[in-house]
């Protein structure tokens, strides 16, 4: 046992300690840096930029790749077509011009030379029902465009109308169609009853029949709502203005 610090020489009163006090060990420390250092380091390439550097053995034996930097290694883990390094070019054939181009090669695949090309294609393609926003379609913004005009922005079965969802009673998947006598405009939790089978298809039916005006109504555009299928909140809905 020790009688005596390491670094001062001073009594120690406890036998196991090896200084006297905690000065007493960092000065030591930083005097003999080698006697504490006993991992070595090992000389090592980085596998992503070919550089030098050192590290402990035990960190060596952690992986078989090695890398200098955290930056090193994420950029050894990214696949090189989405580092955004430039791709080669392809030779491709205009579907509107039939002139060819060059792009480069990306998950979505080039089919035009240039915006004027993608719109002249578009407005031969994409009219009437092929058009995704076609409001006398089948899509669902061609339904809240025809509900909005034959039935009240309310419920059909509590008549609440703070948020309110156009449903399809025979839904499309089984042949409904967005037929005036097909929708109804129902609100969160009686929409939610609807498709867990708490409230059949004849009851929706009559209820939307009761509720659908006589005669299709028109709506201006500054009140007719966005053709989404979302909960929608109504204009008489928010509070009045202080």
């Amino acid at each position: 046992m020790n009688t005596l610090c390491k670094q001062c020489g001073a009594p120690l009163k406890n036998r196991r300690a090896i200084f006297c006090s905690n000065d007493c060990y960092h000065m030591y420390r930083r005097e003999n840096k080698d006697e504490y250092r006993k991992e070595k380091h090992i000389s090592l390439i980085c596998d992503y930029c070919g550089k030098s550097f050192t590290r402990r053995k035990a960190e060596v034996t952690r992986s078989a790749r090695h890398f200098c930097s955290q930056r090193c290694a994420g950029k050894a883990r990214v696949p090189p077509a989405l580092t955004g390094s430039r791709q080669p070019s392809i030779e491709k054939i205009c579907e509107q011009c039939g002139q060819p181009f060059m792009a480069r090669a990306s998950r979505r695949e080039p089919r035009f030379c240039s915006r004027e090309c993608t719109y002249a294609w578009q407005s031969v393609h994409f009219t009437g029902t092929n058009n995704p926003n076609y409001r006398h379609g089948q899509n669902q913004g061609a339904a809240h465009y025809i509900a909005e005009r034959y039935y009240p922005a309310a419920c059909i079965l509590c008549g609440f109308d703070v948020v309110t969802i156009v449903h399809h009673i025979i839904p499309k998947s089984d042949g409904g169609t967005n037929s005036p006598t097909n929708l109804a405009i129902l609100c969160p939790n009686h929409h939610a009853m609807t498709h867990r089978g708490l409230i059949d298809r004849d009851t929706l039916a009559a209820a939307a029949s009761k509720a659908m005006f006589s005669e299709k109504r028109s709506i201006s555009p500054s009140c007719a709502s966005p053709a989404r299928h979302c909960f929608r909140k109504r204009p008489g809905a928010l509070p009045p203005k202080v």
